[in-house]
């Protein structure tokens, strides 16, 4: 029997983001920390660690993942996205 929910199509967008989301916020958590102290890193600077460490993403696609890691920052929720690894 078919749920509701399988016959919507999937209307969600930018796909590569989805794949490196959980690895982009894992990067950008100690920037966004060492941040709320002294603005060490721009956008623009945390953009180019992005598309270096993950070279198949436009640069708008990388200015959303900024944004919504610095969302998820400032909800104090980004290290739930972005568990350590050396955590037990």
């Amino acid at each position: 029997m078919n749920s509701p929910a399988e016959n919507i199509p999937d209307r969600r967008e930018h796909h590569e983001v989805r794949k490196v989301f959980t690895s982009a916020c894992e990067i950008l958590a100690p920037i966004f920390e060492s941040n709320a102290k002294a603005l060490t890193v721009s956008t623009f600077g945390m953009a180019l660690i992005l598309t270096t460490r993950f070279p198949t993403l436009t640069d708008s696609q990388a200015h959303i993942l900024i944004v919504a890691a610095e969302k998820l920052h400032n909800y104090k929720r980004l290290h739930a996205a972005a568990p350590h690894k050396n955590a037990s």
